[in-house]
């Protein structure tokens, strides 16, 4: 740099996560099954990009009980401690009954709080998101071999739907037993259509290193839905035990 500049700040690589386990639940289904994520993150002197894909899958005693995907791409444009956002969601639940959900948030978030001890962020903005419900026509599940297993539900066939809402998200960070910390991610989305409903998604995780590069995870991850596919619950709970 020319005498009197400051030097320019180095770029920042990219980093990156990988997830890998086992899982259980208790809701629309019991089941076991496995579970992995990737989460891809660059950094510039104002902004920053996240990336995220996960996909659980299982089966119980040779039948599908489990196949769900995700995705995320995030944008975040640094004004410290305020924050703008753009975040573009994917998801596919086949026994949520969802083929495909996709949402745009877009808003502003603040740090309330970035000490080594203890990090909080909380975020509103306006969402807009597409639903296509998955309408199943031969009514049966089979597994491996391709015998009818089971059947669904009688479901009634559900369009596909545009909504406009809001989302209110919370994220902290605690830290534990010197090394460890405690994390919450809270999602929530209020319907502006019918008054009182919602949809949440809640993740609390204790994360444990092991070493410089790995450390154990512990999830409990709940999904509420009030205004649920006919057909299936309001709550999902998954615990997920991960190495990453």
């Amino acid at each position: 740099p020319a005498e009197g500049e400051e030097p320019a700040e180095a770029e920042k690589p990219w980093t990156g996560k990988l997830e890998f386990g086992a899982f259980f639940t208790d809701g629309n289904t019991r089941r076991r099954g496995g579970h992995a994520a990737f989460t891809a993150r660059k950094e510039w002197e104002k902004s920053r990009f996240t990336g995220k894909a996960l996909a659980n899958y299982a089966d119980e005693y040779g039948v599908r009980s489990a196949n769900e995907q995700f995705v995320s791409l995030r944008e975040d444009m640094k004004m410290d401690p305020w924050y703008v956002f753009a975040l573009l969601t994917g998801e596919r639940d086949e026994f949520e009954r969802i083929d495909c959900r996709a949402i745009l948030a877009l808003g502003a978030g603040r740090n309330l709080a970035d000490d080594p001890g203890f990090k909080l962020d909380v975020e509103l903005g306006p969402t807009a998101t597409y639903i296509n419900y998955k309408n199943v026509d031969d009514k049966h599940r089979e597994n491996k071999d391709g015998e009818i297993k089971d059947e669904y539900k009688d479901w009634e066939d559900e369009d596909s739907k545009y909504e406009v809402g809001f989302r209110i998200a919370f994220h902290a960070e605690i830290a534990v037993f010197e090394s460890a910390k405690i994390t919450e991610d809270l999602e929530i989305f209020p319907s502006l259509i019918y008054g009182g409903e919602f949809r949440a998604v809640s993740e609390t995780a204790f994360e444990q290193p092991l070493s410089e590069a790995w450390y154990f995870k512990l999830s409990v991850i709940d999904r509420y839905n009030s205004l649920a596919a006919e057909g299936t619950k309001k709550n999902d709970v998954e615990v997920l035990v991960s190495l990453v």
